[in-house]
């Protein structure tokens, strides 16, 4: 995103509307640049073939580290994680998302186009972990996907998913 001007930046990002998800949203208008300035998560876009004005998917990626004290998978799991006093290092997977118009199958090319991001970080630098979270109706969507759930964050009522990458 930071090829282009800023202004040019957030009127493209403006053009971007999810009401199913309010918060897809909202993180893109508000959040997404931010972000990128402070070298907290990167974001790549997602445009329809042959048009780069309206970006039509998104997903946002970060190195985070994820507290494993009241996490709920077996030692193995555990084992596998490089946990250090009770925290573990990760690739997190911070906001997936779709226009409203979006064809059928782009949150699927969106999270494989995160994960190979993460694959390539993987290979150069290490960390064992991706996750991401999400809302209960997304567990077996993820878990499809090659995800296993390791807790819930009651607080904010999402699900944390993680897969070992190898």
């Amino acid at each position: 995103m930071s090829a282009l001007p800023p202004e040019q930046i957030a009127d493209m990002l403006s053009t971007f509307s999810c009401e199913k998800d309010e918060d897809v949203e909202y993180f893109l208008h508000n959040i997404a640049v931010m972000y990128e300035k402070k070298h907290i998560a990167r974001t790549g876009l997602i445009f329809e073939k042959g048009s780069y004005s309206k970006p039509i998917a998104y997903f946002s990626v970060a190195v985070s580290s994820m507290n494993t004290s009241k996490l709920e998978f077996d030692g193995k799991l555990r084992k596998k994680m490089n946990i250090h006093n009770d925290t573990a290092q990760s690739y997190l997977i911070g906001q997936l998302g779709k226009r409203d118009d979006a064809p059928k199958g782009l949150g699927e090319f969106a999270l494989s186009c995160a994960i190979d991001l993460i694959m390539d970080a993987h290979e150069r630098v290490g960390c064992r972990v991706l996750r991401l979270d999400c809302k209960k109706g997304l567990i077996d969507y993820y878990t499809e996907r090659g995800l296993v759930t390791a807790g819930h964050n009651e607080e904010k009522d999402l699900y944390q998913m993680i897969r070992i990458l190898v």
